[in-house]
């Protein structure tokens, strides 16, 4: 029997970050007035100036958010291990295990609005886990207008991601956690350009952005006994170019499109060394596309009811198959999945009334049959009806 732990890293917020700051900017414009047009309405302009090379600089600081999160985690686990090496069969009761873990942070984020043309985002995390301390991440970028609808931007951010309980705790006949285990850390940072067309009817934007992973987390099954299987030494590198297009050719109906190429490769496989393993050196990172892309859109009809439907690639990747020992690298094939939702507002928001809206969702609306995982089927075809209230 043996216990091997596939790595799992952050995924990528697709555009969420800059697309964030776009409407920002936007929403900014809308809302700022001039110096006489604040005396003219008797109010007083609430500006900071400097001066630099003689000329006037605005610098403003809104859309502020502070807050703080406490967690609270606890696992339940017992198991039971049958194995046969060759002389009889064994039966091996693990003892069951509950063990629990808390997590406080505090986070704060603001825009600060430099020029009429310029939008910074600083921001910052601070956690404190029972288990790993202290640990802070921080993130920064900015959204600069360039004119005629160009726009660049660009952001630098740390990250990290937490060991799960079992691996800081389990305690099993092949497995052993490791309770000073560090969490996985990340840097990364990106830029891009983005061109908005006919007043926002279209939108393009290109981005290329690049990771670092450090101190991933790894399974090794030779240990001698006592010793915890889990440890901080793997690190990794991705990188890639994402392309995005969205128009919106009539105000009822929206059409997006978005490609990722991604490279991947292991810079350090750590323990798994071999050919065959979760990490190999100059390899992939397992279970990553090269190519991928999403078609999809939605349309409101009669005020009340919304469509939508989205298309779904992911090319060829690596995988291991541990069907076999010792364990081979194999590829999954390529699918393309078909989901589709409907919502209807039975009650529509308004002054002092709350809204009600009932949703349908269908996915993998072709019952495709593809991996995700080798030897695993992805899910089969979903339906999910719920509903949504809207204050």
């Amino acid at each position: 029997m043996r216990c091997i732990r596939a790595l799992q890293l952050q995924r990528r917020s697709r555009g969420s970050f800059y697309r964030w700051f776009r409407n920002s900017l936007r929403l900014h414009r809308r809302s700022r007035c001039s110096r006489q047009e604040a005396r003219r309405d008797g109010r007083q302009p609430r500006r900071q100036h400097a001066w630099q090379d003689g000329q006037r600089l605005a610098c403003r600081l809104h859309d502020t958010t502070v807050g703080g999160v406490a967690e609270y985690q606890e696992l339940r686990q017992s198991s039971r291990s049958e194995y046969d090496f060759g002389f009889g069969r064994t039966v091996q009761a693990d003892p069951p295990f509950s063990p629990t873990r808390r997590n406080a942070g505090l986070y704060a984020q603001g825009l600060i609005d430099v020029t009429s043309r310029v939008l910074v985002n600083l921001g910052g995390r601070l956690d404190d886990n029972q288990e790993f301390g202290t640990h802070g991440t921080v993130r920064a970028g900015a959204v600069v207008a360039l004119g005629s609808g160009v726009r660049t931007r660009g952001s630098v951010g740390t990250a990290f991601k937490e060991p799960s309980l079992r691996e800081n705790f389990i305690q099993g006949a092949f497995e052993l956690g490791n309770p000073d285990l560090k969490p996985e850390e990340s840097t990364s940072w990106e830029f891009g350009l983005e061109q908005t067309l006919a007043g926002g009817v279209a939108t393009f934007a290109v981005t290329y952005f690049d990771q670092h992973f450090r101190d991933l987390i790894q399974y090794n099954g030779a240990v001698a006994s006592g010793v915890p299987n889990y440890q901080n030494i793997a690190r990794a590198t991705s990188r890639g170019l994402e392309l995005i297009a969205n128009v919106r050719p009539v105000r009822a109906l929206t059409l997006g499109a978005s490609y990722t190429w991604l490279k991947t490769k292991v810079d350090d496989a750590g323990f798994a060394s071999a050919v065959g393993g979760v990490f190999e050196n100059g390899k992939p990172l397992i279970r990553r596309p090269k190519h991928s892309f999403r078609l999809d859109g939605r349309a409101r009809l009669r005020d009340r009811l919304s469509l939508g439907a989205a298309v779904t690639y992911a090319g060829k990747r690596d995988d291991v198959d541990f069907s076999s020992f010792p364990s081979t690298r194999t590829s999954l094939p390529s699918y393309t999945l078909v989901d589709a939702d409907a919502a209807f507002d039975l009650v529509q928001p308004g002054a002092g009334r709350i809204g009600l809206t009932a949703t349908l969702k269908v996915e993998n609306l072709l019952d495709a049959d593809y991996q995700t995982v080798f030897g695993f089927r992805g899910r089969q075809r979903g339906v999910f009806a719920g509903a949504r209230v809207v204050f």
